[in-house]
């Protein structure tokens, strides 16, 4: 069952953050490679058909990609979590049309590409290796986008993200957070006033309040753009 969690995130007692250590103490990254087959999601969803799986749970099992049978045959997935294993690309997640949650936290990506799903509303990549140009084309592949968690990635560049981002339209949910973007001047002041429908920022809901202090932030002088002070030196 999806259980709601702290910090926004529904999936299947995945967090939308998921903070994870390996003993040396560093992010969980695991050492071998597997893929995602037929034999084990009827396995692991219970089903005798894949054509009856609409939520899958796959989480820490150092899967590295999908079987191609496997991708094709799994046209009424909605919910899929892949958190904690080793996916570098996103190849094949186009076959996922029906597919409207997907956690990818904790993984090893850094391009979106192959990533087609137009009823997305909730995906979650916090804990990988984002940068800037990673979220081009975005506004065109997932309309229907309303919780983004974008948490500790290497976005360095607030301006060029927010391009891409004020272009969902349905967007509501966003975190930023562990990011260089993050750190900026007025950071939150800049995200508020780019996003003018936005409901809830790195977890912490967006008031009245802080659209009041943006407006007063940039009718100061304070918002000067975003792109030009990253990092504080």
């Amino acid at each position: 069952d999806l259980v709601p969690l702290p910090h926004g995130g529904a999936m299947m007692m995945d967090t939308l953050r998921e903070e994870g250590v390996d003993e040396d103490g560093g992010t969980e990254e695991s050492k071998g490679e597997s893929l995602v087959t037929t034999e084990l999601v009827l396995d692991i969803s219970g089903e005798d058909d894949t054509l009856c799986v609409s939520q899958l749970l796959l989480r820490g099992l150092e899967l590295t990609a999908f079987e191609p049978d496997c991708a094709e045959r799994l046209p009424n997935l909605q919910t899929l979590s892949l958190s904690h294993n080793k996916f570098a690309t996103l190849e094949r997640f186009d076959r996922f049309g029906a597919l409207t949650e997907l956690n990818l936290n904790f993984n090893q990506i850094c391009s979106l590409d192959g990533l087609e799903a137009p009823l997305l509303a909730k995906l979650y990549l916090s804990n990988n290796r984002l940068s800037d140009g990673a979220l081009v084309g975005f506004s065109r592949r997932f309309p229907k986008l309303h919780t983004l968690c974008l948490y500790r990635n290497m976005f360095g560049d607030l301006s060029d993200a927010l391009a891409c981002i004020r272009q969902l339209p349905k967007l509501r949910e966003l975190d930023l957070d562990g990011n260089g973007a993050a750190t900026a001047s007025g950071y939150r002041h800049h995200v508020v006033r780019a996003l003018g429908r936005l409901e809830s920022l790195d977890g912490e809901p967006v008031s009245e309040l802080d659209r009041d202090l943006a407006d007063h932030f940039f009718s100061n002088a304070g918002g000067g753009a975003a792109g030009n002070a990253n990092r504080p030196s």
